[in-house]
């Protein structure tokens, strides 16, 4: 009885295969954390911060990366997600967080802490809003890679 030997002999192993996608998502979530390119990891995706002069300049990504070609903005509405999902959720859990701390450890009134919450809210919701789309390239980058693979 022949056996033929099997395709996955001379493959990755299933193992191999997991740690090499964790690798790589990682890798992507690191160059989203500093603000750069998900692909090649040196160039920025925003202008430097004391060149920002406008709320425009401070949440609009480069038309792409100078050193690999990767593109960050591919299409309008592009980032409606990524703002609604990332920066405008964590800055609703902060606020919830923040009402319930200053509830527990103030006396303040009702309007006084709605007040400084909203407050904390918009600044967060702004401060986050760069890595907000950083993340949202880096995710769409790893689920959608716009590169052939190598056979």
């Amino acid at each position: 009885m022949d056996s033929a030997p099997s395709p996955r002999n001379h493959s990755e192993s299933g193992m191999q295969v997991c740690v090499r996608i964790i690798f790589k998502g990682s890798r992507f979530l690191r160059n989203a954390t500093l603000l750069r390119c998900p692909v090649c990891g040196t160039q920025p995706l925003f202008v430097s911060l004391n060149r920002v002069k406008s709320l425009y300049d401070w949440s609009t990504p480069l038309d792409g990366c100078s050193k690999c070609g990767f593109p960050y903005d591919r299409e309008v509405g592009y980032f409606l997600f990524a703002v609604w999902s990332f920066s405008y959720l964590s800055s609703v859990l902060i606020g919830f967080a923040v009402y319930l701390a200053l509830s527990v450890f103030t006396g303040w009134g009702f309007n006084g802490k709605l007040s400084f919450t909203i407050g904390v809210m918009f600044f967060t919701g702004v401060l986050f809003l760069r890595h907000a789309k950083a993340y949202f390239i880096a995710l769409d980058h790893f689920l959608d890679p716009h590169e052939k693979s190598a056979p």
